[in-house]
């Protein structure tokens, strides 16, 4: 059985913080299938940094391709998909096969890279992904 932490420790504890804008090696702990505010079906993710453990989470969220689209957005959509399977070194099957069955343990625990920068977004300042860093 574990021992319970001094819980006198919390009164040290501070707000996780966003990272400066830079480049981060990012770990891919949860994702999920559900519908954009717009009615889109997407997939939801979430991220750590690697190595820190006190900042929030990094989510990302692809819109997900659809006959309804036009062409040059169904393209633009496709492209996001490949920039984020290349950037997690994930084969496009794979995320494929997580979409169609709507599960996504055989992707969750990838890493990869990620231009991060700062986004105020209701009065807090989180990270955001400006652009993904294919993997070698």
């Amino acid at each position: 059985m574990s021992n319970i932490l001094d819980l006198a420790l919390a009164a040290n504890i501070s707000e996780p913080e966003a990272v400066a804008e830079a480049e981060y090696q990012l770990l891919l702990v949860s994702a999920k299938r559900k519908d954009s505010k717009s009615g889109n079906s997407m997939v939801e993710f979430s991220h750590e940094i690697v190595g820190d453990v006190l900042t929030p989470p990094v989510f990302y969220y692809l819109i997900l391709p659809t006959d309804s689209m036009s062409q040059k957005d169904q393209q633009r959509r496709l492209l996001d998909v490949k920039r984020y399977c290349d950037a997690f070194n994930i084969p496009i099957e794979t995320f494929a096969a997580c979409v169609a069955d709507d599960s996504f343990e055989d992707i969750i625990g990838s890493q990869g890279w990620a231009h991060l920068v700062q986004n105020e977004y209701e009065g807090r300042i989180s990270n955001k992904i400006k652009r993904f860093i294919k993997s070698a």
